[in-house]
């Protein structure tokens, strides 16, 4: 649990250099810490899904402070109360929320990943990012950032579009300054066509990659 708490501590300072919407809020949970009551769509769950849930809501719940809480909907998608946006992502020790205010931002998504194992990268590399990827960093490294950053566009479009959609519909490069950019390969609905262009904001740390997409 201590490690847990640490963890949390080191990817909270880190969070902080990400550019997020105004009146935006960032928070960590550690997974052990999670208690609370189960929708009943989960009370017949893995225990590491409920844990992972919970600590999921119970981030979400920091971050939106005095703003209300989340629900979930019949989809399982979290039910973000009137006026904000949100996204939830989690790995088996940790937890993080984004929210935003509704009119401060159209869609967001949020993503973290422990870096992946180099045998693994390589065994990944073509499927993840089949456009190739950047050499800015190790090759473990860039292969999870790529692969993070991929998982928050879909995470923060998902809830507008409802299309699924594979890792070869985004591209991931590196602008010259060095920050992530993806670019949608194909359309994804709801005038999110092929050829728009979105940062990421993205920092690593603690052995973890973590990315929010926002617009």
């Amino acid at each position: 649990m201590q490690n847990e708490a640490a963890l949390a501590g080191t990817l909270a300072a880190a969070a902080a250099r990400l550019a997020l919407p105004p009146g935006a809020a960032l928070r960590f949970a550690a997974v052990d810490d999670a208690d609370g009551t189960l929708p009943a769509q989960l009370r017949g769950a893995a225990p590491r899904r409920q844990r992972g849930f919970l600590a999921g809501r119970r981030a979400a719940a920091l971050a939106l402070g005095a703003g209300g809480t989340v629900g979930i909907g019949a989809d399982g998608l979290p039910g973000w109360p009137a006026g904000w946006i949100g996204s939830i992502t989690h790995t088996d020790d940790i937890a993080a929320a984004v929210v935003a205010p509704a009119p401060a931002a159209a869609i967001i998504g949020i993503d973290l990943e422990r870096i992946v194992a180099p045998a693994l990268a390589d065994e990944l590399a073509d499927l993840i990012a089949p456009e190739g990827l950047p050499a800015a960093n190790p090759r473990d490294v860039e292969l999870t950032c790529a692969f993070s950053a991929k998982e928050a566009l879909y995470k923060a479009l998902f809830p507008r579009t409802r299309q699924f959609r594979e890792f070869t519909a985004a591209l991931f490069r590196r602008a010259a300054d060095g920050s992530p950019q993806l670019t949608l390969a194909e359309d994804w609905g709801e005038g999110w066509t092929a050829g728009t262009a979105l940062g990421a904001q993205q920092v690593v740390a603690a052995g973890h990659v973590l990315t929010v997409v926002w617009r």
